[in-house]
């Protein structure tokens, strides 16, 4: 929901709102990943898909770079994964 008000800059009845901040999928993801890191502190553990981290993720069943933005927010999640652990 997040990335996709971020990307297209409306609400969920269609009301555009801030159309000139509008950022990047990638920018977006940047933020929900290695910038969330870094502004907590834990970028030694957080923010990025590589060994020693932990592995806090979601896979989604799309790709979010491919499909047209205003269908990011239908995305189904597929999995869940806490500290390498499937919920």
């Amino acid at each position: 929901m997040a990335i996709h008000a971020l990307v297209n800059r409306k609400t969920k009845l269609g009301k555009k709102i801030g159309q000139s901040q509008k950022i990047s999928v990638i920018e977006a993801l940047k933020l929900y990943t290695t910038h969330a890191a870094y502004h907590s502190f834990d970028e030694k553990n957080l923010g990025a898909i590589e060994p020693g981290f932990l592995a806090d993720m979601v896979v989604l069943g799309e790709d979010i770079l491919t499909i047209p933005t205003e269908k990011i927010i239908d995305i189904p999640i597929d999995m869940t994964i806490i500290d390498g652990r499937i919920i």
